[in-house]
């Protein structure tokens, strides 16, 4: 992999990890300022822009990122699509507002939407240069806008929780972090790009688009059917616990697995174009990724209790048990989006489509019977559904692109192992430490699981720690030396 991708790395993981602790903060600070049912609004209008979100930009940037040899006039063409499509958008939800709230059974939903809309308006071009600072990996214009958003959004929705604004702390935070996000990035580009309309051009876009329009719909829903589900039967406080366990497991994904593939996306492609063998490059940073969130997913869920209680406090207990399976699956899932990741580099979002549609068949109606039972059953469902679309993807690795099961086993085998031993570590220390504090035993279940993943970790694979050293030389710039696989 080249040397400015490898060095990517550092500013996606940077970015991430800077944004999602000021988020992860922000939300702690909020959680005790606002009520649950107000974070429970709020995911279900998160839940309705981001199906719109998806529309807006029309699967172009990551087609974008695949098409190398668009020029200007292709890139102006695109810049045209997505505002455009974004402005169309927002007029939607404007108008069918009533309607999602009545669907969802949420009365304060319709105006809650009618002003969180308005980001779609406001951020076209911000998507836009972002995905084109993508392309040409130059991620520390990306890392600068993304900081400045999550700033000033957790000042603006903190300050008027403060205040007593409750819901719409965060409705006006989203906006004010839309602005920002775009300003930021137009004020960076080093070269702007004029919209223009070309027929021919458009045409080609989007259908260079529609696969990953597809691939991104599909995601959606698999994504986000439990929210819709949860809401429905179960009402907005619920939601809210299940809300905050969601996002709480999603940091893996968030802070690790996204960073490294929005490089690893890009940097395949373009080792592709050039005839360079992707698949042990891709087999080292499945590896590693996987050294990284295992025991993350391991310590969250094996002591998710004495997390909930220690961070959150006490009217919060409902989201442990949910956020004990939720944990297992935020270990999972970066994984199978890496994965797929890797599909989308060999332009073949359209067999990862195929596959979604198939899992969601049987999602959706698994989603509904375990609501009517508890949100740990909905979380088990989303376990059940990541470790079941991981296999599927393992199997056409070998049959897509030529890479065997026997090697994809053999990467991942010595980190599963250590991730077993950290879960059970922790769980056992966890359960040690009943009756004391709550810090207590989240610390020293935290501790033990490390330490029980780190020494099965050396056990089973005694180079792995020594690859993991060379390649974060290689990502912070201290190592000039490229390693191939």
């Amino acid at each position: 992999m080249e040397e400015k991708a490898v060095r990517s790395v550092a500013w996606t993981v940077l970015t991430f990890a800077a944004n999602r602790s000021v988020t992860l903060i922000s939300t702690i600070v909020l959680a005790r300022l606002l009520a649950p049912a107000d974070f429970g609004v709020i995911a279900m209008s998160i839940l309705v822009l981001s199906i719109t979100g998806i529309f807006a930009t029309l699967g172009l940037g990551n087609a974008l990122i695949v098409r190398l040899e668009w020029g200007q006039g292709e890139l102006g063409t695109v810049l045209t699509l997505i505002a455009g499509f974004g402005a169309l958008l927002c007029g939607v939800i404007e108008l069918l507002a009533p309607v999602f709230a009545e669907l969802l059974a949420e009365p304060r939903l319709t105006a809650v939407l009618r002003w969180s809309a308005l980001a779609l308006l406001l951020s076209g071009a911000g998507m836009f240069y972002g995905v084109l600072n993508q392309r040409e990996l130059e991620l520390q214009r990306n890392f600068k806008a993304e900081i400045c958003q999550s700033a000033t959004y957790a000042a603006t929705a903190i300050a008027l929780a403060a205040l007593g604004a409750g819901v719409w702390s965060i409705v006006v935070g989203q906006l004010v972090q839309a602005v920002t996000f775009s300003a930021v990035l137009l004020a960076l580009a080093p070269q702007r790009v004029r919209p223009t309309w070309i027929p021919a051009v458009a045409s080609d876009a989007l259908r260079a688009g529609r696969a990953y329009l597809v691939q991104g719909l599909l995601a959606f829903v698999q994504q986000n059917a439990d929210y819709v589900v949860v809401g429905r039967l179960l009402g907005s406080t619920q939601l809210g616990f299940y809300s905050m366990a969601y996002r709480l497991a999603e940091l893996p994904t968030w802070a690790i697995g996204d960073p490294v593939a929005k490089v690893t996306f890009p940097a395949f492609t373009r080792m592709r174009h050039r005839g360079e063998d992707v698949l042990p490059t891709f087999l080292s940073a499945f590896r590693l990724l996987a050294a990284v969130v295992l025991p993350i997913g391991a310590i969250l869920s094996a002591a998710a209790e004495p997390f909930t209680l220690t961070v959150f406090g006490d009217r919060w207990l409902p989201m442990a048990a949910p956020l004990a399976v939720l944990g297992i699956w935020g270990a999972i899932r970066p994984l199978q989006n890496f994965t797929g990741w890797l599909f989308n580099s060999f332009d073949m979002a359209g067999y990862t489509a195929r596959v979604s549609l198939v899992v969601v068949v049987g999602l959706l109606p698994c989603l509904v019977l375990a609501a009517r039972q508890s949100l740990t059953w909905v979380a088990a469902v989303l376990l059940a559904h990541a470790a079941i679309t991981l296999t599927v993807q393992t199997l056409m690795a070998r049959k897509l692109i030529g890479l065997t099961v026997r090697r994809q086993v053999r990467a991942l085998r010595p980190v599963a192992i250590a991730f077993v031993v950290a879960w059970g570590a922790t769980r056992g220390a966890v359960a040690l430490c009943a009756g004391l504090p709550s810090p207590v035993a989240l610390v020293g279940g935290a501790a033990a699981g490390m330490a029980g993943y780190l020494l099965a970790l050396w056990l089973a694979d005694r180079a792995l720690p020594a690859e993991a050293t060379r390649q974060l030389l290689r990502i912070v710039g201290r190592s000039p030396r490229p390693v191939g696989a």
